[in-house]
């Protein structure tokens, strides 16, 4: 097997069991996880807020995915949207205060999570490495 084709499997497969850990966690608490993902986006941008398509990129969702999902956390009060400052055609959203107590809350269990399936299976120099090399890949 020619070794891109091995890396190229590993990552699915490690990417399966983390997602798969991560939404059994976030289940628990009834947010899906495209939603924790919006949410830490957006308490990690400027001022808490993102233009809708640098939001889309981040998250990886298409532009349509990302309106839909942005949709239904703007029902739920986690987010708003906004028209852009500087283009009036454009469109930002921003984390609100209930979108930054959820995110609180659910992510004591969200890094408990992760140490299970990362944490307890490489030692801390071993997960420095992958992300390092993970980052040379986007």
């Amino acid at each position: 097997m020619k070794e891109p084709l091995r890396v190229w499997l590993a990552l699915l497969a490690a990417e399966k069991a983390v997602v798969s850990a991560v939404e059994r966690t976030l289940d628990g608490h009834r947010v899906p996880v495209s939603w924790y993902e919006v949410l830490v986006c957006l308490a990690r941008a400027p001022q808490g807020r993102l233009r809708m398509q640098d939001l889309a990129s981040a998250v990886l969702l298409s532009g349509s995915g990302a309106t839909r999902v942005v949709e239904k956390m703007e029902s739920a009060k986690l987010l708003m949207r906004e028209a852009a400052a500087d283009d009036q055609r454009g469109r930002t959203c921003a984390i609100t205060d209930a979108g930054r107590k959820l995110l609180a809350e659910v992510q004591p269990d969200f890094f408990l999570a992760l140490d299970g399936c990362i944490g307890e299976r490489l030692t801390l120099a071993e997960q420095r490495s992958l992300a390092t090399l993970l980052s040379k890949l986007s």
